[in-house]
């Protein structure tokens, strides 16, 4: 009997012992918790790849727009100071009115230029929104547009906007002091543009504003002028400009030119030849020609 037992397990053991791991299963339980771990990683691989794409195509372009808010919203507050609906692109001529000497006065039509900066700086977001790598404008690029449109802004609203002129004239040109050329690209087109005119409105407002600090030059229109001029003639002969400012120079001082000549200045009349307008007219004509000159070296 017991060595029937004896015998029954050595069969058991030497019969396990021949047992390949290949036939051994494991338990379905524990197959089926392989399964659904590889399910899972599956659904978690896809929609990381998913994300990914999403993160590609909408977010990275959502997070860019985001960057450039700043940017956007002062903006919309210029155009909504001007009038406009859109971001500044309908904004009238009128509503940017430049204070000049009564010798000097700007054509109306020149305001324009709002325009043109409103587009160029969508123009340069949408750009720098929709790059392929990297944002194209930098945050200090960024920076000054906001602090150049909030300026600008006061100017359009401001009772006292020639200390608004000033500001925005230096702040605008911030970009184009920073820059080691002075090249206009699509980034920098706007605040060139607008730190040129601005400039000149400057010098233009404060000489006509000369005779509320020096009272002896109220009633004298010819000498206002005259020092308008001069200040004009400085600023656009200078070598260090860029072309965007030799050719706002030039457009202005040829738009004012125009003006005079339209209304008469020209007239071989001894009565206008000897009042002194018409000197004032032959020195807008030399500041023109100089500036017009300086544009055309620029552009060759």
């Amino acid at each position: 009997m017991r060595l029937t037992i004896l015998c029954l397990i050595i069969s058991a053991f030497t019969a396990n012992a021949f047992i390949t791991p290949q036939q051994a299963r494991a338990p379905t339980h524990l197959k089926d918790i392989k399964s659904v771990g590889d399910l899972c990683d599956d659904v978690v691989g896809k929609t990381e790849k998913l994300l990914g794409k999403i993160d590609e195509i909408v977010l990275k372009r959502a997070m860019r727009l985001v960057n450039h808010a700043p940017a956007l919203y002062t903006l919309k507050e210029l155009g909504t100071a001007a009038g406009s609906s859109k971001y500044g692109i309908d904004a009238a001529a009128s509503a940017l009115a430049i204070a000049a000497p009564s010798m000097l006065s700007v054509p109306a039509w020149t305001g324009n230029v709002l325009r043109v900066v409103c587009i160029a700086q969508i123009a340069s977001i949408a750009k720098s929104v929709l790059a392929t790598d990297d944002d194209e404008l930098w945050q200090s690029d960024i920076a000054a547009t906001t602090a150049a449109n909030l300026a600008f802004a006061k100017v359009l609203t401001s009772a006292t906007p020639l200390r608004y002129m000033a500001l925005t004239s230096v702040v605008s040109g911030y970009s184009a002091r920073s820059a080691s050329e002075g090249k206009m690209t699509i980034h920098n087109a706007a605040m060139q543009i607008l730190s040129s005119f601005t400039a000149i409105a400057t010098i233009l407002g404060a000489a006509n504003a000369l005779p509320a600090v020096v009272p002896f030059l109220s009633g004298q229109p010819e000498i206002i002028a005259g020092l308008g001029l001069a200040g004009y003639y400085t600023a656009a002969t200078r070598g260090a400009n860029n072309t965007a400012k030799k050719v706002i120079n030039a457009g202005v001082i040829g738009a004012i030119l125009y003006s005079k000549i339209a209304g008469g200045a020209l007239s071989l009349t001894m009565s206008n030849l000897l009042q002194f307008g018409t000197l004032i007219t032959v020195g807008t004509a030399y500041v023109a020609y100089g500036a017009v000159m300086k544009a055309k070296e620029a552009l060759a």
